[in-house]
């Protein structure tokens, strides 16, 4: 019988295909993991909110990674989610009526952010939003908590302060990931910008946050 000759496969990461980020060595399967020992000490997030104005508006969905796994959870804020939230986000009323509010959650929040820094894109909007909330639930945020911001790595690596959002930033390295502002699909993408610009030498520094 004559051998079949086995031909190469192009892995696809969900529904990206990674050509251009394996070349580059930023990437690895599946998309949006990342080596527990490169993790420690880390917490990655993202949060999607009502609004603008953490003194008004409210976090409606958290997800979290770090060592220990997956966190995610769709957040009551009670009160009706706004329509252009719905637009941009696809989280609707209907759909937090009945999860937990954060203050509900809040004391595993806290526990999985405690004794680490956190790496968030555009940190300083999810940082303020997540002390509020924090403060809200009796939780006092006595000491700074620390971030790592890859938005303001990517501004000082390119010197532009345009067209860095999250999938701009992915996009620049053959990246593409489905479902922008849902926080899990957000967090994905965030670990591969993280992964990517750490081998690119950004200046990844972790800044303080306090209320």
């Amino acid at each position: 019988m004559e051998k079949q000759t086995l031909q190469p496969v192009l892995k696809i990461v969900g529904t990206v295909i990674v050509l251009v980020a394996l070349a580059a060595g930023c990437v690895s399967a599946p998309f949006g993991s990342i080596a527990d020992e490169d993790a420690q000490g880390l917490v990655f997030f993202d949060t999607e909110t009502t609004g603008l104005d953490p003194a008004k508006c409210r976090i409606i969905e958290i997800t979290l990674y770090s060592e220990e796994g997956w966190y995610s959870k769709l957040l009551n804020p009670g009160e009706p989610v706004p329509e252009r939230i719905t637009e941009i986000t696809g989280i609707s009323t209907e759909m937090v009526t009945n999860a937990p509010t954060f203050a509900e959650v809040a004391p595993e929040i806290w526990r999985r952010f405690e004794g680490r820094t956190a790496v968030a894109h555009n940190a300083q909007f999810d940082m303020r939003f997540l002390i509020a909330e924090f403060e809200r639930a009796g939780i006092a945020v006595t000491n700074d908590m620390y971030a790592i911001c890859t938005l303001e790595a990517e501004r000082l690596a390119r010197g532009v302060k345009k067209n860095n959002t999250l999938t701009e930033c992915i996009g620049r390295r053959g990246l593409k990931a489905e479902n922008a502002h849902r926080a899990e699909d957000d967090v994905r993408s965030l670990i591969e910008l993280y992964k990517c610009q750490k081998r690119e030498g950004a200046a990844l520094i972790p800044v303080p946050y306090g209320r």
